[in-house]
């Protein structure tokens, strides 16, 4: 089930494969999402120790967000996959810079 899509890359690069993710979020994140406030159009994946982060995605917090918590809507957050999949993909990414 995807909360959030990016149509527009279907339209700007080919994709040859599709992943379905979970995110590690903060509660106003979650909340913020299900209110429909999320944007990807402008994010993109990076490999760093040996994990996936998600970069440059928008969660507008919430007007009735928490006074105690500062929200960061552009902070990098951890997408979560399972092992054998992250694997294949720091893989991937090796052998694309080995060509480049």
């Amino acid at each position: 089930m995807a909360i959030v899509q990016n149509r527009k890359a279907f339209h700007d690069y080919f994709v040859e494969e599709r992943f379905e993710a979970g995110l590690a979020l903060e509660g106003w994140e979650v909340k913020a999402i299900r209110a429909g406030r999320a944007q990807i159009g402008d994010a993109y994946v990076i490999a760093k120790d040996n994990a996936l982060w998600l970069i440059g995605a928008h969660l507008s917090p919430l007007a009735a967000a928490s006074t105690h918590v500062t929200p960061d809507p552009m902070r990098t957050r951890k997408l979560l996959l399972r092992a054998d999949e992250i694997r294949r993909l720091l893989h991937q990414f090796a052998e694309a810079d080995a060509v480049r």
